[in-house]
C-alpha cells in the first residue's frame, strides 16, 4: 500500500485547521496530518523532531512571525519539506513575496476541497510550482510585468528556439507535472525530461521553473486558460 503524504499545518486560526482537516480526512488513505502549529516557534519545534513531507502555512502567524519569514526558513534549513502557502491573499504584492521564498505553490483559501487534494498531491509528486486557480489573468499579467518589465522590454527579450517537445514539456510544467509524470504522459525517459528542462533554462536564459513557465505565458510559447 502506498504510504500517505505526511502534513504539518501551520495557522492560528483553530476553525480554519478544523475545517482543513475535514477536508484532508476525506483523503485521509493519501494524506495524514501528523501535525499542527500556530506559530513559529511551534512550527519549528515540529520541524526539528518529525519533519513533515509537506508544511501547509498561511501566510499571517501568531506574534510578529509571518508565513512568508517561515517558509524562509523551511526552504534553508529543511530543504527536504515543501511550502505550500493558502491564504486569503489574492493580491500580487503577496504572490510575489511568496514566490521569491521558494514555495512550491500558492493557493486561496476559498479553494475547493478538490483543488486542495490536487494541490497537495501535485506539490508532493513535482518539483516546480503549482499556482492552481489562484491568479487571475490580470494577475498574471502583473507578475509578468514584474519578472519581465515593459511589453517593450519583452519585444526585446531573448527570442526563444524551443522544439515542439520543450514547449510540450513547458505546458505540463505549468501544470505542476513532475518530471516522472511528464515522462510518462509523453511516453519518453526521466532523464530525457530532465535534459529538456535544461535545454529549455539556457534557451529562455531562465534559472527557475516560475520563470519559465512566466515566460512562455508572457511570450504566448504556452496559453493559460
Amino acid at each position: 500500500m502506498k504510504q500517505p503524504i505526511n502534513l504539518l499545518l501551520a495557522d492560528d486560526s483553530q476553525i480554519y485547521l478544523e475545517g482543513l482537516k475535514s477536508i484532508l480526512r476525506e483523503n485521509e488513505n493519501q494524506i495524514n496530518v501528523i501535525g499542527e502549529a500556530c506559530n513559529k516557534r511551534e512550527a519549528i519545534r515540529f520541524l526539528n523532531t518529525n519533519p513533515p513531507d509537506i508544511i501547509v502555512l498561511d501566510i499571517q502567524l501568531e506574534e510578529d512571525m509571518d508565513g512568508i519569514e517561515l517558509a524562509c526558513e523551511v526552504n534553508k534549513n529543511f530543504p527536504g519539506v515543501k511550502v505550500i502557502i493558502m491564504s486569503h491573499y489574492k493580491d500580487i504584492e503577496h504572490i510575489i513575496n511568496a514566490l521569491k521564498a521558494h514555495v512550491h505553490a500558492y493557493l486561496a483559501k476559498d479553494a475547493t476541497p478538490e483543488e486542495v487534494n490536487n494541490t497537495i498531491n501535485s506539490v508532493y509528486k513535482g518539483k516546480g510550482l503549482y499556482l492552481g486557480e489562484t491568479l487571475s489573468k490580470q494577475t498574471i499579467e502583473k507578475l509578468i510585468t514584474v519578472y519581465y518589465g515593459t511589453e517593450q522590454n519583452l519585444r526585446k527579450s531573448k527570442p526563444h528556439d524551443l522544439s515542439e517537445r520543450e514547449i510540450e514539456v513547458i505546458g505540463y510544467m505549468a501544470k505542476g507535472f513532475s518530471s516522472k509524470e511528464i515522462a510518462k504522459s509523453l511516453f519518453i525517459g526521466t532523464t530525457t525530461v530532465v535534459t529538456h528542462k535544461e535545454n529549455i533554462k539556457r534557451k529562455l536564459n531562465c534559472n527557475t521553473a516560475i520563470e519559465i513557465i512566466v515566460f512562455a505565458i508572457a511570450k504566448k510559447i504556452i496559453i493559460v486558460e
